[in-house]
């Protein structure tokens, strides 16, 4: 007969008292929701986010069917780094498997970039979205601060044509708000075409968000 393997976990031992050493909250959620194909953006936007666009490349090499499971981007960000916000969606709308983005808490500058982002967007109900033109600084000199301001002119008309795109507004509305913070609650995001459907179920993520 074969012997039984037994697996102990670790203890880690404090003056006289044992205690078994358990694996971290925040790795073992992403884990755990990576594995249900449910991917989140919580806080500033920096560089670790980049590991959407990995996850999402991953997830297309893993699976060819025909018919998969969409992945699911649960947002919650008041924006950040534009170069990862424009890296996560491009990986979005390359994707061979739909990308669904859901709006759990706000979806701010950047945040609310990469919810437009999704093939589908759900909204909850106490969700908020805000859109402008963006915020930062010229620095260097006259020649320098020059060309980074044409390039920031440009990244701002990409940017708008990108969120009427996306939305469907018509030009007049969109300059209407486009010089101000835009602020958007959960009925507005339903009525300007930010999101798709007002989600009232975790089942509904959880299912795909059909």
């Amino acid at each position: 007969m074969e012997g039984l393997e037994i697996n102990i976990p670790e203890i880690e031992t404090q003056g006289s008292v044992a205690t078994m050493q358990l694996p971290d909250i925040d790795l073992f959620d992403y884990w755990n929701l990576l594995s249900n194909r449910i991917l989140t953006i919580d806080g500033e936007i920096g560089d670790w986010d980049y590991h959407i666009v990995k996850s999402i490349i991953n997830i297309n090499i893993a699976d060819r069917s025909e018919n998969p499971k969409p992945i699911i981007i649960l947002v919650n960000s008041p924006g950040g780094l534009l170069n990862v916000t424009n890296s996560i969606i491009d990986a979005i709308q390359m994707s061979r498997i739909p990308v669904y983005t859901v709006n759990m808490g706000e979806a701010l500058s950047g945040g609310c970039l990469i919810f437009l982002a999704g093939e589908k967007r759900f909204t909850t109900r106490r969700s908020w979205c805000m859109c402008h033109a963006g915020s930062g600084g010229l620095s260097g000199n006259y020649n320098e601060t020059k060309e980074q301001s044409k390039v920031w002119d440009c990244q701002v008309k990409v940017m708008g044509e990108y969120i009427v795109e996306r939305t469907g507004l018509d030009t007049k509305t969109y300059n209407k708000y486009k010089n101000k913070d835009w602020w958007i609650n959960a009925d507005q995001q339903i009525e300007f075409g930010f999101a798709t459907k007002m989600i009232q179920s975790i089942d509904e993520i959880i299912g795909g968000a059909e």
